[in-house]
């Protein structure tokens, strides 16, 4: 299945590609990062990372109390 998924992507010209979507590891889970992926053989062709400073829930708890103190 790997080899059949790696030779269609490495054939494919990649012409459609999706908008920015969420990446997720698996249903209702993200990775946190955003994705553009080819429509056809579905190879992640962009990838931007979440912003470090907010990227854990927990974070972002810790950084409104610090502003609340400020």
């Amino acid at each position: 299945m790997r080899s059949e998924i790696s030779n269609l992507q490495g054939t494919c010209p990649h012409v459609a590609i999706s908008d920015w979507t969420e990446e997720e590891w698996a249903l209702g889970h993200s990775t946190g990062r955003r994705v553009r992926q080819c429509l056809r053989c579905e190879k992640v062709m962009e990838v931007r990372e979440p912003d470090r400073e907010f990227a854990d829930p927990f974070d972002i708890v810790e950084r409104e109390k610090e502003l609340e103190q400020e």
